[in-house]
């Protein structure tokens, strides 16, 4: 007696010439190609099912307060999910390599605002007072991913968590583990032999919404781990745990101020105060009602430098179709090489996030607007076209730290005027 196995054939009927089909009534079903023949109804069970497949366990453990990449690692390995770490500061990954000194990268990700920035383990220059030190970073929930440097790891410590994790209590970790079985019909098991790898937390916490008084998380929990061909050798999958929560801020809103979505960039405001340090701008063109969007989001520039920096709004035709692209342009160095970040291409009626870089030991910055300098190197903003940023909104700024700067309002006193000229 043996057993046989089957592709079964199952009968369907169209009724719009082929367009959509469904099941005949009654159904009908038939045997099609044969598939094998076995000796028994276990191996015709077993065949051409997987025995062995990666998975996840989750693990209890004392909440860490120091991270590390693995040694020699080529690329990002080390994974710090959202709704973790409030702030961090870095204990390893600068070294001395190649006759020079060096660090390692961190991408610091924005998931919400769906962007991200990258930034340096260490602060170091060689000038006539070189300095080589650590930097710090405020998080304040967002993911970080960090990489080695030259054969050594990168460590940070976690100074400040998030408000909902008890740093003396416990937190889920995800190691990744191989699970087999011996037959299809057999449950899965976790293969002692193979030394479970750890991965990340197993929790977090994402945010859902951002406001100025409270934002809104929702914890989620990993459930398996997949392969990825990135920067990441593996990927968490997340399923949601209980329900959103809100965590309130502290903040006093002036009596006679309101806050509006954004303010629109007409080629009048701008401004050269403060800014020096990286933030992100939100930004979203309308061509279409407002005019052809152009000007300076912001510059930055060093005296009797060539350190600088730009972010320009430029347009581009291809096949009849024009698309709208922000380029950044800095120079770190006394070489006269420009160097080109990636463009952003704006989306008309699209909110985009934008990021724009400090630019070492620059002294003016402008917003909406491009510097000019005199020849006591003292800066005023060219006001022509081309230069103030026109025909766009700006929906706030987002420093480096995750603090978000709205656009608001006050009353003139000649009454409430246009929404958006009596602005800041």
């Amino acid at each position: 007696m043996g057993f046989s196995k089957y592709a079964i054939k199952k009968k369907q009927v169209s009724l719009d010439m082929g367009v959509t089909w469904q099941d005949a009534t009654p159904s009908e079903t038939r045997n099609g190609r044969l598939l094998g023949t076995y000796m028994t109804l276990v191996e015709c069970e077993d065949a051409d099912c997987d025995l062995e497949k990666w998975g996840i366990q989750l693990v209890d453990e004392n909440v860490p307060s120091i991270i590390c990449t693995h040694v020699n690692s080529k690329s990002y390995d080390t994974y710090l999910p959202s709704g973790i770490a409030k702030s961090v500061t870095f204990v390893s990954g600068m070294k001395y390599c190649g006759n020079t000194w060096g660090s390692s990268d961190n991408i610091i990700t924005d998931e919400y605002h769906n962007s991200s920035m990258t930034v340096k383990t260490a602060t170091i220059t060689t000038d006539s007072n070189p300095i080589r030190e650590y930097n710090s970073y405020v998080l304040d929930g967002r993911a970080m991913i960090s990489g080695s440097f030259c054969g050594e790891a990168t460590c940070y410590n976690i100074t400040e968590f998030m408000p909902w994790i008890d740093k003396n209590g416990t937190v889920k970790m995800a190691y990744k583990v191989r699970y087999v079985r011996e037959h299809c019909s057999s449950e899965w098991k976790i293969d002692e032999e193979y030394t479970p790898q750890f991965i990340t937390f197993g929790e977090r916490w994402v945010k859902t919404y951002d406001g100025i008084n409270k934002a809104t998380w929702q914890h989620q929990i990993a459930t398996d781990v997949v392969s990825d061909s990135g920067d990441l050798g593996w990927k968490l999958v997340w399923e949601n745990e209980g329900e959103p929560f809100d965590y309130e801020y502290e903040v006093t809103v002036p009596k006679y101020v309101e806050l509006i979505e954004y303010l629109r960039a007409d080629g009048v405001a701008a401004s050269y105060s403060g800014w020096l340090d990286s933030y992100k701008m939100k930004v979203k063109i309308d061509p279409t009602n407002l005019g052809i969007p152009s000007g300076y989001l912001a510059d930055k520039v060093a005296c009797y430098t060539n350190i600088q920096g730009s972010w320009k709004i430029l347009n581009k035709e291809i096949e009849g179709v024009t698309s709208y692209y922000v380029e950044s342009k800095y120079i770190e160095s006394t070489d006269d090489s420009p160097t080109y970040g990636d463009l952003v291409e704006l989306t008309p009626n699209e909110w985009k996030i934008i990021n724009i870089y400090g630019a070492y030991k620059a002294e003016y910055s402008a917003l909406l607007g491009k510097l000019k300098l005199n020849y006591k190197c003292e800066p005023s903003l060219m006001v022509g076209d081309g230069y103030t940023l026109k025909n766009a909104y700006v929906g706030g700024l987002i420093k480096i730290d995750g603090h978000m700067y709205f656009p608001y309002k006050i009353p003139s006193n000649l009454g409430w005027e246009d929404e958006y000229l009596n602005a800041s």
